[in-house]
This record gives C-alpha cells, structure tokens and sequence, in this order.
C-alpha cells in the first residue's frame, strides 16, 4: 500500500467563526463536495462523533465510508478518520486560521492508502488534489455570497 497526502489551502473573505461553523456541519458536505451525496451524523460535533459518508467516485462507483471524530477544538479544528467496514481507509484534518477580522484561512488535509503502483498513486494524488482545490473553491464562493 501506499500513501497518498493531500493538502490544500484557501482564503475565504468571512470571519473564521463562520467558516468553522460551516465546514464543522459535515451534513452540510454535499454543498461543496461534489462527489458526497449524503452525510450522516450521530450528534453534534464532538470527539467520539460517528459519521457516514455516501459518496460516489468518479460519478459511478457508490463508496460508503464510516467514520469517527478524534480530534475537535472548537473554533479552530478537527480530525476524523474512516473506521472498519469503510471502502476507503483515510484521515482528515480540517482548520481554521484567522487572517483579519473577516478573513480565514481553511487548512484541509486528507491521506488515504492506495493499492497501486507509485506511479499510479503520484497521479492519483494529483488528481485528489485537484478535486480538493475544486472542492475548497466552491466553498469560498458559497461562503463569500
């Protein structure tokens, strides 16, 4: 197996309260994660938190991914990762950073293991990346309307 880290960064023009509190509110995912289609929760955000992701990779194949809170400040971040019966194993990171008054900068952070070659994880992780900077792109446009 190997790795694939993906992180990226973007500046949202809105305080760093307003951003957390959106991007903390997983079931709010599928607005700016094109390929989620549902999120579930089992509370409110906090350590220990279950969620279910329902998502569909490249548009065709479903990928069901539970997952637990581990980590979670509130205000500034959180962490999860997938647990067992999860299609993809992955960890995530996501925080926030205030800039200035009504400007945040949001740290977002995924690793996943990838069955395949280096080369084909190299472009797999490429093209997460991708995804990741589309998907954080979205979301400066949601929160800046």
């Amino acid at each position: 197996m190997n790795m694939v880290y993906i992180a990226e960064e973007v500046v949202i023009e809105r305080p760093s309260k307003d951003v957390f509190s959106y991007v903390s509110n997983l079931t709010l995912d599928p607005t700016w994660r094109s390929e989620v289609v549902r999120m579930d929760v089992d509370g409110p955000m906090a350590v220990g938190m279950n969620m279910m992701e329902k998502s569909l990779f490249f548009k065709t194949k479903r990928l069901d991914t539970p997952g637990v809170i581990t980590v979670h400040e509130p205000g500034v971040c959180f962490e999860f990762t997938s647990t067992e019966g999860a299609d993809l194993p992955l960890t995530g990171r996501r925080e926030v950073v205030k800039i200035a008054k009504h400007q945040t900068l949001l740290k977002y952070r995924l690793d996943t293991e990838y069955d395949g070659s280096r080369l084909s994880t190299y472009f797999t992780q490429k093209l997460y990346s991708h995804w990741v900077k589309g998907y954080l792109k979205r979301l400066k446009t949601i929160l800046e309307i």
